[in-house]
């Protein structure tokens, strides 16, 4: 069981010589009132020590907990990587095998219809071997709440939820997504060129060793990859070889999702907002 303790101190209490149980013939809630301590009526267990201090047992923070140790499990202790220069949008491959999930679909079963029917239409077997390796890993970011959301969903959302798949797995492209794209769309600036990409890399090449040791070919590849994942996911706009940020009005029901699953922070990131 995750148990959240919080340790209440008396603002009264002035130094050590203070009566070392200044309240001792009070129950709790009088002593919280006659202290200032915050009181706690919804969802709490608390255990009175009956010392002056309270070990608070915080029932409600224990979702939290949980979901902070869910949201964990996908990105935020992952090395920087490189591997999405192997990698495309392929939209077109996930939304075939989210659907075969929400079917029923075992992922050795999906596995057989990639490579020995050729769901994915590639051209030579490896290929496909490679590809589903991706793609699964992928869909297995998707709760059955995301799968049935992305099933019943639009197009525009459906994109969304693929890069959201990949921003939960890739901490970098997470990471170029917050900090170039969001921060440039709350200044208002709606344009991306090539030294906002190069600003992001320097950055990120000073405070990892691992990236400054990248080649030159791989942060290229990166570079072009990124921006053609934002574009596949319909927040960049390209006129003229102008690209435009075109931030989306995301789906409520997404929306309330991702909130309530702890990461406000991609919401954030894909709209664009403070």
């Amino acid at each position: 069981d995750c148990i959240m303790k919080k340790i209440v101190v008396s603002k009264q209490r002035q130094s050590r010589e203070y009566l070392s149980n200044p309240h001792s013939n009070k129950s709790l809630s009088e002593r919280q009132n006659k202290s200032g301590c915050i009181s706690y009526t919804k969802d709490v267990k608390y255990k009175d020590l009956g010392n002056g201090y309270s070990n608070i047992f915080i029932g409600v923070l224990q979702k939290a907990l949980a979901i902070s140790k869910k949201w964990s499990r996908y990105m935020l202790n992952e090395a920087y990587s490189a591997g999405l220069i192997s990698q495309s949008f392929w939209f077109i491959e996930f939304k075939k095998v989210v659907k075969l999930i929400f079917c029923g679909k075992s992922e050795d079963e999906i596995k057989r219809l990639c490579l020995e029917e050729n769901l994915f239409g590639a051209a030579k077997e490896y290929r496909a071997k490679r590809m589903f390796g991706y793609i699964i890993k992928r869909a297995k970011t998707l709760d059955k709440h995301l799968v049935d959301l992305f099933v019943t969903s639009d197009l525009s959302t459906q994109k969304l939820i693929n890069l959201i798949a990949i921003m939960r797995l890739d901490r970098l492209m997470y990471e170029f997504v917050y900090e170039v794209y969001r921060e440039k769309v709350i200044l208002g600036i709606l344009t991306i060129d090539d030294s906002d990409v190069n600003i992001f890399f320097n950055k990120k090449s000073v405070q990892c060793e691992d990236i400054a040791l990248w080649k030159f070919s791989t942060l290229n590849h990166l570079r072009s990859n990124y921006i053609n994942f934002l574009a596949d996911a319909n927040l960049i706009t390209t006129i003229d070889k102008s690209k435009t940020f075109t931030p989306p009005i995301l789906d409520v029901a997404l929306e309330r999702y991702l909130v309530a699953n702890g990461e406000r922070t991609l919401v954030k990131a894909i709209t664009g907002v403070n």
